[in-house]
C-alpha cells in the first residue's frame, strides 16, 4: 500500500487574521482514506502557502482534534509533519501476558479490553506511554482544526 504524502493532505483556510507582521489563521486539515498508510515519521504537511503563509509556519496548535477516534495528534515542527499516537501496550513474549475475555464489538462503540498481566494483586494499571502508529496502519478520513501562525 502507498503511504500518505503531502499531496494527500488538504488544508482549507477558514479565517485569516493579521497581528502586526504575524499571520494567524484558522485551518481545517484533512487526510486519510483508510487505504493510504501512515508514513514513517508522520504525515508530511503541504507547502506553507496552503496555510496562508508566505515565509514560514512558526507554529500550529490543535483546537478541535478530538473526533472520537481515540488518537492524540502532535505537530512535529522540526519535520513539518503530523504525528499520530494511540494508547497501547507492549507485551512481552507470547504467553507472558494474556488478554482477559472482555469482548470488543465492532461498530457498537468502544469496548473494554483489560490485560491479565503478571502483577501482584488487583488494582488499576496503566498501559504505558502512547505509541505512534506504525507504517501498517491506514488512518480513516480525518478532519482536524488548528490555529496556525507564521509569516
Amino acid at each position: 500500500m502507498a503511504a500518505i504524502a503531502s499531496t494527500d493532505v488538504t488544508v482549507t483556510v477558514l479565517e485569516r487574521n493579521i497581528l502586526g507582521k504575524l499571520r494567524m489563521n484558522e485551518c481545517k486539515i484533512q487526510f486519510g482514506d483508510g487505504a493510504l498508510t501512515y508514513p514513517a515519521g508522520g504525515i508530511p504537511m503541504p507547502a506553507i502557502g496552503a496555510f496562508g503563509m508566505n515565509k514560514e509556519v512558526k507554529g500550529l496548535t490543535w483546537y478541535d482534534e478530538s473526533n472520537g477516534d481515540g488518537f492524540v495528534y502532535k505537530y512535529d515542527k522540526t519535520n513539518r509533519a503530523i504525528r499520530i499516537y494511540s494508547q497501547g501496550v507492549a507485551l512481552d513474549a507470547a504467553g507472558t501476558e494474556t488478554l482477559d475475555d472482555h469482548a470488543v464489538t465492532a461498530g457498537v462503540g468502544v469496548g473494554t479490553i483489560s490485560l491479565g498481566a503478571a502483577v501482584a494483586g488487583a488494582g488499576t494499571y496503566g498501559l504505558g506511554a502512547l505509541k505512534e502508529l506504525t507504517t501498517a496502519d491506514a488512518p480513516a478520513a480525518t478532519a482536524l482544526y488548528a490555529g496556525v501562525w507564521g509569516k
